[in-house]
């Protein structure tokens, strides 16, 4: 199903926290790229490219500068 609904950035922003919020390794993960220097405005990782708030959730992926590691 297709849905035309628009987001607002808040509400984007408090879904990215409901779907980290679900998975413990990817709130710790996450916790850690808030406080890193990589980290760009847009939520995403100067070293490798992703944005960080679906990268974290995937369990088989690492830090690029190896702050956490693969599940």
């Amino acid at each position: 199903m297709i849905h035309d609904k628009h987001y607002t950035d808040e509400e984007l922003l408090e879904k990215e926290k409901e779907e980290i919020e679900k998975l413990p390794y990817a709130k710790r993960r996450y916790a850690i790229c808030l406080e890193c220097e990589e980290l760009l405005k847009l939520r995403i990782c100067n070293k490798c490219g992703c944005f960080m708030p679906f990268k974290v959730r995937i369990a088989g992926v690492e830090c690029p500068i190896g702050k956490w590691i693969k599940e």
